[in-house]
């Protein structure tokens, strides 16, 4: 099951992302936390060493020839054209996998897309084409029953207009009560409908009652859970952010794939 955060800058994502993270590891599940977050904050709370390798110019590179795709192939046509062999794996963890993840404990990895590297400070790629894999990389991750995929993604609608978000299972949208965190909220919300991925709110840094029905009256979706304002991120509150997730999932089945392809289908040229 692969579970998104989303959210606008210091809402509370990562530390959301990495809490259930942690929950999901403590369960006994085996989990890759993906910071698909330029600040890689999520890398940051796991202590993930520095010598990971990033995902980023050479990642493209690598998933081809995993894939064994032409070097011209867009993403989309990648997924559009797959064959039975050309999927990720855990378990076991396959090449590309494997180079680009980092080992925290037991059943904890990491994967990172990292800073910008020369190519992007030097204008030769976008700093967007150093997740862009993930496109491909999440649709074709086949996973196990009590394997996990944590993504912390870029803050504001941008972490959702890359496509990747097609990838999920489930997003957790975490809004701060205030007009510019629902109104970015209700940006990320409208791009998630727009690719079709499932997604709910948190509402985060909750002061009075009054916030929660702010959220509730001027966002459309479902909020699974309120976190009051100064107060320690418990377990409680993970696990029910997890179990509603990993329900929704039971009834819906995995869509992550066809959604993915549904999307390439709309635009082929993507």
């Amino acid at each position: 099951m692969i579970i998104g955060f989303l959210g606008k800058g210091g809402s509370g994502k990562s530390t959301l992302a990495t809490a259930m993270t942690e929950y999901i590891s403590h369960i006994g599940k085996k989990v890759l936390a993906l910071d698909a977050d330029y600040n890689m904050d999520l890398s940051y709370n796991l202590s993930v060493s520095d010598d990971i390798t990033h995902l980023g110019a050479e990642a493209k590179k690598d998933m081809r020839t995993y894939l064994d795709v032409d070097d011209r192939e867009l993403y989309g046509e990648i997924v559009l054209h797959k064959t039975e062999k050309q999927f990720f794996s855990l378990n076991p963890m396959d090449t590309f996998t494997k180079k680009y993840t980092e080992q925290i404990r037991p059943n904890l990895y990491a994967m990172s897309i990292g800073p910008q590297p020369h190519e992007v400070l030097h204008g030769k790629m976008c700093s967007h084409g150093l997740g862009a894999v993930l496109k491909v990389y999440l649709p074709l991750l086949q996973l196990g029953e009590h394997e996990h995929v944590i993504v912390d993604e870029k803050a504001g609608a941008d972490g959702v207009s890359t496509g990747i978000p097609t990838g999920f299972d489930f997003a957790v949208v975490v809004v701060e009560p205030t007009p510019h965190g629902i109104k970015t909220a209700k940006q990320i919300g409208e791009l998630l409908e727009y690719f079709k991925t499932p997604y709910g709110f948190v509402v985060n840094k909750v002061k009075e009652s009054t916030d929660i029905e702010k959220v509730k009256t001027e966002l459309n979706g479902t909020v699974i859970t309120c976190i009051p304002f100064g107060e320690y991120i418990d377990s409680a509150c993970i696990k029910d952010i997890y179990e509603y997730v990993k329900n929704y999932r039971v009834i819906r089945g995995d869509m992550r794939l066809q959604r993915s392809i549904d999307k390439f289908t709309r635009n082929k040229s993507v």
